[in-house]
């Protein structure tokens, strides 16, 4: 079982995220995709992702894609630990508001970064870049 997460490779907040889940997605069902990647355009077209959609994106193995606040709960039906409450965000009320604002402000509040970040060699093999 292999999921695919398309993550904004030039935020500081994504790259932060990201580094959680490796942490936390013991079972490592979680393979990561920068959106800055030609891989990324080419799932766009195979999954019918809109070109606009320019934060996390969460694709099943089964295919479902998922986006804002409801990909957010997918990746943390995945987590172990505390971060497996996650999964309830889309009950909240205004949750995908709440996250497009995270969204719009997230190079202001956490910061731009020039470059993705080159995964150590032990996590190398869940970043697909081609």
């Amino acid at each position: 079982m292999r999921h695919l997460l398309l993550y904004d490779g030039e935020c500081s907040l994504c790259d932060g995220v990201v580094t959680v889940i490796l942490k936390h997605n013991s079972k490592e069902t979680i393979y990561f995709v920068s959106l800055q990647s030609d891989k990324a355009k080419q799932l766009h077209e195979q999954y019918k992702i809109d070109a606009a959609v320019d934060s996390i994106v969460f694709i099943r193995s089964d295919g479902r894609v998922y986006y804002k606040a409801s990909a957010a709960a997918e990746i943390c039906r995945q987590l172990h630990g505390i971060y497996s409450i996650g999964r309830l965000l889309p009950f909240l009320p205004f949750s995908d508001r709440i996250y497009d604002w995270i969204a719009a402000n997230r190079y202001r509040i956490f910061g731009k970064k020039e470059s993705c970040s080159l995964p150590s060699s032990e996590v190398k093999a869940r970043f697909i870049h081609y």
